[in-house]
């Protein structure tokens, strides 16, 4: 019975013995962990259709701008830097606002269409909306957030047709070497000071619009009386045939002592050239014209025109423009270059409404101010 009991017990140690020589079962091997994947990014139907139209445009290859704020240097900057950007020409057309508006609307009644884009003062691009020869650009999405802009491009154009880009400031520009430090006018009122008759000079009242501007901001302003704006006619030694440009050249030539009505536009460029022209600051303030662009109806280049209005309000854009032609923007994010000698206190401008652009109008088309400064 013991040598029984003895087997069973040398049996199990045996097997225990057994048990912790024999190796453990390797683990099973764990699995690889991978990194989690994240979803590729959705594009939205709108970014999709945006796409599409830079594609459109890249195939025409090509928008031609009839322009008053992008001829010469300007345009060329403007130009160089949308075809390093997209790789589609812009060709600019400069002139003054009367000559470019008759072009444009020529080529809509004759449908003969060369312009995309209509880039003129702001009464100019209400007028050619006025005969329906726009289109909206309400679907731009660089116009889709409004955070940017002190003054949003749709603010006076809700329909978007007429986008504002930049406030283009008229007021009195001396040159300096007719014009001692000093002796400067202070106000509108001072240049009707008998010292000053046959010193002031202007664009062509016939053939230019400043005057129109102003007549209407010497109303809403009170500057003038209606005796005082005539007699400001008889302060005139010569109206200047011509644009801005023109203007101010002859202005910085010494054709006059002081150029009234010249804007920031045609004067900045000169005095960032070293031109002798300062801005005066004046009392009663300036006037302001929200510049105004504008795509055509018919445009033989639409994608483009598109592409390249979206690119030229953006910051990158608009610092080009800003930058070449010594201007502010309705920006927050663009620099100003106003030179020191151009500069006018813009808390103390007066912009004229769209709405005020018929009364502009009426009064150029119907010759109200050579009429009153007849020579």
């Amino acid at each position: 019975m013991w040598l029984k009991s003895w087997f069973i017990v040398a049996v199990i140690a045996v097997f225990v013995v057994l048990s912790g020589c024999t190796p453990k079962a390797a683990p099973a091997p764990a699995k690889p962990v991978t990194a989690p994947t994240s979803a590729a990014p959705v594009q939205r139907p709108e970014d999709a259709a945006w796409d599409k139209v830079v594609q459109e445009a890249k195939k025409e290859g090509k928008v031609v701008s009839y322009s008053f704020s992008m001829a010469g240097d300007v345009g060329n900057a403007v130009s160089k830097a949308f075809k390093d950007k997209y790789g589609i020409t812009l060709e600019v057309i400069g002139g003054t606002s009367p000559v470019l508006i008759q072009r444009i609307r020529a080529e809509q009644l004759q449908s003969q269409f060369v312009a995309d884009i209509g880039d003129l003062s702001s009464g100019r691009v209400v007028e050619l909306k006025t005969n329906n020869f726009t289109a909206s650009l309400k679907d731009l999405p660089i116009l889709k957030d409004r955070a940017p802009w002190y003054t949003h491009p749709f603010d006076q154009d809700p329909d978007g047709h007429v986008l504002m880009y930049y406030p283009n400031v008229l007021g009195i520009f001396a040159n300096t070497n007719a014009v001692k430090s000093g002796d400067e006018p202070r106000s509108w009122q001072d240049v009707l000071d008998p010292k000053w008759k046959g010193k002031l000079i202007i664009a062509d009242p016939g053939i230019n619009q400043t005057a129109s501007f102003l007549h209407q901001f010497f109303k809403k302003k009170g500057v003038y009386n209606d005796n005082q704006v005539k007699d400001l006619g008889g302060q005139f030694g010569k109206f200047i045939p011509g644009g801005q440009a023109d203007f101010a050249r002859a202005l910085a030539q010494g054709e006059g002592a002081l150029g009234v009505g010249l804007d920031q536009a045609g004067a900045n460029p000169l005095i960032a050239q070293g031109a002798p022209l300062k801005a005066l600051d004046l009392k009663e303030g300036f006037l302001g014209l929200p510049m105004g662009l504008a795509m055509l109806s018919k445009s033989p280049h639409p994608n483009a025109s598109k592409v390249f209005i979206n690119w030229l309000f953006s910051a990158e854009g608009l610092k080009v423009w800003a930058e070449a032609a010594k201007q502010a923007t309705y920006r927050k994010d663009v620099p100003e270059f106003t030179p020191p000698a151009g500069k006018m206190d813009l808390s103390r401008v007066y912009t004229l409404k769209f709405s005020d652009m018929d009364d502009v109008n009426n009064i150029f088309n119907n010759k109200v101010v050579p009429n009153l400064w007849k020579k």
